[in-house]
């Protein structure tokens, strides 16, 4: 006889709920996708430096005018808190702090994949789904001559309309909220290590 074996899912208030009762470990680091919950990957100094970098370039850019958040959460659906490597958030008199942002405050989203290229992709999916308008996914794979930035806009509800693959000498122009255009050199400059594996 076959068992059936269900899944639980988790909504973002349980999910919140366990993590304000100490449920999980303080420095555990963890997003919730679709009623799952997902443990993330720790990050190395190759996916620290493209942070930090991409954060001096918008945080130079944008001033006062937008609010860059790093490495926090927002609210995508009732079961999805994921949480980016960046956000570009509308501004917002309390910093969000009442409240998590939510879809309509995002625009955009940023994810930097070392190791992690398939779930990043699907995270952009959902991201999309639920109108968030411009999201790049920063892929550090190959030597420094083969990573590119991907830029999704123009979503759907299956997904970004258009997909541009950006080199070296290409330039990231966000398309929702007013900004220098960044050279894709500025994030992706030497030295970056050498990483060939398959994500």
């Amino acid at each position: 006889m076959a068992i059936e074996v269900k899944r639980k899912l988790f909504t973002v208030e349980e999910f919140q709920r366990m993590g304000e009762s100490g449920v999980f470990d303080s420095d555990a680091r963890l997003e919730l996708l679709e009623g799952e919950i997902l443990e993330m990957n720790a990050v190395g100094s190759r996916h620290v430096a493209v942070v930090n970098r991409l954060t001096r370039a918008l945080v130079g850019r944008v001033g006062d005018r937008q609010i860059v958040s790093v490495q926090n959460p927002f609210v995508l659906d009732p079961r999805s808190q994921p949480q980016p490597d960046l956000l570009v958030l509308r501004a917002k008199d309390d910093d969000y702090y009442l409240a998590l942002p939510g879809p309509e405050d995002v625009l955009l989203a940023i994810e930097v994949s070392d190791s992690t290229l398939r779930h990043d992709t699907r995270k952009a999916v959902l991201y999309a789904r639920e109108g968030v308008p411009e999201a790049w996914l920063v892929v550090l794979r190959g030597g420094p001559d083969t990573m590119t930035i991907r830029v999704f806009t123009d979503p759907t509800l299956d997904g970004y309309r258009q997909i541009r693959t950006l080199r070296h000498s290409g330039t990231l122009e966000p398309t929702s909220f007013e900004c220098e255009p960044i050279p894709v050199r500025e994030i992706l400059k030497a030295p970056l290590p050498y990483l060939d594996d398959d994500a």
